[in-house]
């Protein structure tokens, strides 16, 4: 059965089709005018909610960019003053113990006086720093002073015990500010180590120590090194026929004998303490400093927590340097069938230990330096030499060339693994030192 469309039906469809095309040209126009796809919650209400929260998120976002700026901007204005304070208060601590010194004229006490008021105003005006015209250690307050001086010379609070925090993601608040109670905190305690009083010229010549340094929970790790010279004793500080003085007179045996310790001083074991620190970026955390008095002619050692936490302390020693069994043989090189520039090349075989000397022919050893040669042919023939040579050694040999020196002769020699080797004090002899040569 078939319908028919009448001429009105067909009107009436064809109008209704061109009034959405209306109405759809009409929105475009409004989207372009306004910029905005829909105008009203009731355009798309599901697009129209997320479209609101991924704009919300984004002003949040901003925020939260804004208030992580500004938060690290007031720190660094925050860690500047306080480096400014520290300097400050270790300067007239300094100037304390300075002015303990009773040989000092009232001359000498009135400018040491000066300085320590000069510093105190650098350290009180860094305390009431303002940034963006707020003050940076009152806590929330900071439209008052937080510090102020009373007549009779002490330092008051004057802000509150509440940090500025600012809101730095959704769900995380960040302090941005210190309160004065943080910096200057009433009753503080003040933990230190300090060392036996010792006299000026003490010096110490232990074995190599590894210090653990322990502050709250966090530990630190210093070395001590022992300092030691590698010299004769037997010889150094002796005088030679012609009345000339030998000076660290090496025996060479690389290993630290008895006698050859020099001595660390108290001051030089402060230093390798906060260089330590310095390193590992906990010189913040802990200070080792020398307090001498000159009366009593001593000095001690103290290590001091900047933290307000206890400090503690342990060591052990290294493992101890063994003296070397060794043995020393001395070269007269003027015996030696070799002149500097005489065209001729040497051989000098060395064993050390239990191992035998080398029977490597000079057919041999012509027949190797062929071979580098040929596997090497870019090489130069300085090069091709250098290469022998390095193999030669591996098996306790040295070749010496007319180009060499006794002093290049004997870097040859050490080159050769457990072996020492120097120039005689004359300069014509070759010293060398290893465990049975």
């Amino acid at each position: 059965m078939y319908s028919r469309l009448t001429t009105a039906t067909m009107y009436g469809s064809l109008m209704d089709s061109l009034s959405q095309s209306q109405r759809n040209i009409q929105d475009l126009q409004k989207q372009i005018a306004t910029g905005n796809k829909y105008t009203k919650l009731s355009d798309n209400p599901s697009a129209i909610s997320r479209s609101l929260a991924l704009q919300s998120a984004l002003n949040a976002n901003d925020k939260y960019q804004t208030n992580t700026t500004n938060g690290i901007t007031m720190l660094r204005y925050a860690d500047s003053a306080l480096n400014n304070v520290l300097d400050a208060v270790q300067s007239i601590r300094s100037l304390v113990i300075q002015a303990g010194d009773g040989a000092l004229s009232n001359d000498q006490l009135k400018d040491i006086t000066a300085q320590i008021e000069a510093n105190k105003k650098i350290m009180m005006d860094n305390l009431n720093t303002k940034v963006a015209g707020q003050y940076l250690f009152g806590g929330t307050d900071t439209s008052t002073k937080p510090f102020a001086e009373m007549p009779d010379g002490s330092i008051v609070y004057q802000g509150t015990d509440d940090r500025i925090k600012y809101a730095v993601s959704e769900s995380l608040l960040g302090d941005v500010s210190f309160a004065g109670s943080d910096i200057v905190p009433e009753n503080e305690n003040s933990y230190f180590i300090c060392s036996h009083k010792v006299g000026l010229d003490w010096t110490w010549q232990g074995r190599e120590e590894k210090v653990q340094i322990t502050v709250g929970n966090r530990t630190l790790s210093v070395f001590i090194p022992e300092d030691w010279k590698d010299w004769d004793y037997n010889k150094t500080n002796k005088y030679r026929d012609d009345n000339t003085k030998l000076v660290n007179y090496s025996d060479d045996n690389g290993y630290r004998d008895p006698g050859e310790l020099t001595g660390i001083s108290l001051q030089d074991l402060a230093d390798i303490v906060n260089s330590s620190l310095e390193d590992q970026g906990a010189d913040m955390l802990v200070q080792a400093y020398i307090e001498t008095d000159e009366e009593s002619r001593t000095q001690q050692l103290f290590l001091k927590s900047n933290t307000g936490e206890k400090i503690g302390i342990t060591g052990w020693p290294d493992t101890d340097y063994m003296p070397m069994e060794a043995e020393t043989t001395t070269i007269d090189m003027s015996t030696v069938d070799w002149k500097p520039g005489d065209g001729e090349t040497s051989i000098l075989r060395i064993a050390v230990g239990n191992s035998s000397p080398s029977t490597l022919t000079e057919d041999e050893i012509a027949r190797k330096r062929n071979s580098i040669a040929s596997d090497n042919p870019s090489l130069t023939e300085q090069e091709i030499d250098q290469k022998l040579s390095d193999e030669l050694v591996k098996e306790g040999i040295v070749r010496i060339t007319d180009t060499d020196t006794i002093e290049s002769v004997a870097a040859k020699i050490e080159s050769i693994n457990g072996v020492f080797a120097r120039t005689s004090a004359d300069g014509k002899s070759l010293v060398i030192t290893a465990e049975r040569i």
